[in-house]
């Protein structure tokens, strides 16, 4: 590739990128005319299928942290959004891979460690699921141990409302039947001794269905919210309907007392 070629296709690219930065900050600014403050006081997670990895601050001050994929490929990928608050707050983070980010923040009572995943489907290979958990498992190995660790994201994982003889990682108000992935999470949980939040929590299936299919026939509760040793800390989670944000995954709210 030539010169001119290289710096074109350079061109092209950062026009691309700030033409998605463009559209999280309206997706952000959506957000805000929904949800208000409780939107402007906190930092978001979700999947943003950005190459490379690196930090965007938006027109109106959010950072956004993202970690994608290194071969140029628009194909998973994971970001946090951050106001200047949580901006002021994080510490440290880290890019995994396309389909881990991890940020590190200081919180109220403890430092706090999140962890944002995109998960393989359901249907994916073996071997891709047991690369994810092996990351995965690494991730969380490395969390101080004081810290407040939240493992969130799309999980692509069912784990139903059948809690016997998993009560200490799940509650009984999830949605549908444990599939494959779900065992994977399951496992991994009670491994971690981590929680699945949005099952603890009664609700309607409008505020725990976090995934509509595109034929509008199949929901599923795949994203969750996963809070560890802090775990009598989580007061409620539950999906927040309302904003237009271009995506199939609506809003997820984790509060913490």
């Amino acid at each position: 590739m030539g010169a001119v070629e290289k710096e074109l296709e350079m061109r092209g690219e950062q026009m691309r990128e700030m033409k998605e930065s463009e559209s999280c900050e309206i997706k952000i600014r959506e957000l805000e005319s929904q949800y208000g403050e409780q939107i402007r006081e906190t930092q978001m997670e979700f999947e943003l299928k950005w190459t490379g990895c690196g930090s965007v601050t938006t027109t109106t001050g959010e950072t956004i942290l993202y970690s994608g994929r290194k071969d140029n490929k628009h194909q998973q990928g994971v970001a946090i959004i951050m106001n200047r608050e949580a901006s002021q707050a994080l510490i440290e983070w880290s890019p995994v891979d396309e389909r881990l980010i991890v940020a590190r923040f200081h919180s109220k009572y403890a430092k706090m460690t999140l962890i944002q995943c995109y998960a393989p489907t359901n249907d994916a290979e073996d071997d891709s699921k047991t690369t994810f958990y092996e990351k995965l498992q690494s991730t969380v190995s490395k969390t101080p141990r004081h810290d407040i660790l939240i493992v969130l994201g799309d999980l692509n994982a069912k784990v139903g409302n059948d809690n016997e003889g998993k009560k200490r990682i799940m509650g009984k108000h999830g949605v549908g039947t444990i599939n494959e992935n779900g065992e994977l999470l399951t496992e991994f949980c009670g491994v971690n001794d981590l929680i699945i939040g949005g099952t603890l929590f009664q609700h309607k299936d409008i505020h725990k269905i976090t995934w509509n299919s595109p034929n509008g026939r199949d929901k599923n509760q795949i994203d969750h919210l996963i809070n560890g040793r802090w775990k009598n800390s989580l007061s409620d989670v539950r999906v927040m309907r309302g904003a237009d944000c271009a995506s199939d995954h609506p809003l997820v709210k984790l509060t913490l007392n």
